[in-house]
């Protein structure tokens, strides 16, 4: 499985999460990667999903609401655009079977702003397939983002990549009467994870 660079704008719906927050006195910056999801509206949304654990910093401490910045239409880090939208979140909502760091399963949240953004030709909403059309047995799934690297340096992609993943089946569930079943897939490169945990949602 190989990591590749994404054409410029061509995942329109990736968005760059940013966290600031102190804990025992010292400043912490956490980033992630989220998805722009519709949400109804033609030329607007104010929702984006993205990992649980992104907003959880230690066991089950979680961030302070309103903390959560995003960034909408970015490609590269290092590089300011007109064309890139900055928002602050007022609230999210972290998937109720997700525990702590050490439980992959239902791995997921919804960030939401008070200010919707609107769309361009460079900010869009992620396709979703309507659920007569949803497939149990689908065998590879993607992912992107600007996520760690997987060296010990915890350095993170300056480009937003993307990379083809297989999808595994999942050993365990968080609530064994649960009809929700979470999707695994495992990412490895050369038999060594590039993600700290398994990508459970």
């Amino acid at each position: 499985m190989k990591r590749y660079l994404s054409e410029l704008h061509s995942l329109p719906f990736m968005v760059r999460l940013t966290l600031d927050m102190s804990y025992g006195g010292i400043m912490y910056v956490h980033q992630c990667s989220g998805t722009l999801m519709p949400n109804g509206h033609a030329n607007y949304s104010n929702v984006v999903l993205t990992s649980a654990h992104c907003l959880l910093f230690e066991n089950d401490f979680y961030h302070t609401k309103g903390i959560v910045y995003a960034k909408f239409g970015l490609n590269y880090l290092g590089i300011k655009s007109n064309s890139t939208i900055s928002l602050k979140s007022n609230n999210y909502f972290v998937h109720p079977y997700f525990l702590t760091w050490y439980t992959e399963a239902f791995d997921i949240a919804v960030v939401k702003f008070s200010t919707p953004v609107l769309f361009t030709s460079n900010i869009q909403p992620i396709c979703l397939p309507p659920s007569r059309n949803y497939q149990r047995d689908f065998r590879e799934c993607y992912t992107a983002g600007w996520g760690k690297i997987g060296d010990v340096t915890n350095r993170h992609w300056k480009f937003l990549s993307q990379m083809r993943l297989r999808v595994i089946p999942c050993k365990y569930l968080a609530d064994a009467t649960s009809t929700l079943q979470p999707i695994c897939a495992d990412g490895r490169i050369n038999g060594r994870y590039i993600f700290d945990v398994l990508s459970c949602l």
